[in-house]
């Protein structure tokens, strides 16, 4: 499995952008980064 961040996107593996990033109905974005690390490869 992958994710492919491109263009406006690619600010999402910045931390400090990321620790900002709360969808609604989701946990934060350290915390899905954090279930996927390891198993998904994230191409920015």
């Amino acid at each position: 499995m992958a994710i492919a961040l491109i263009g406006e996107a690619a600010y999402l593996a910045k931390e400090s952008i990321a620790k900002t990033v709360h969808g609604v109905g989701f946990p934060p974005l350290p915390e899905l980064i954090e279930k996927v690390r390891g198993k998904v490869t994230v191409y920015v």
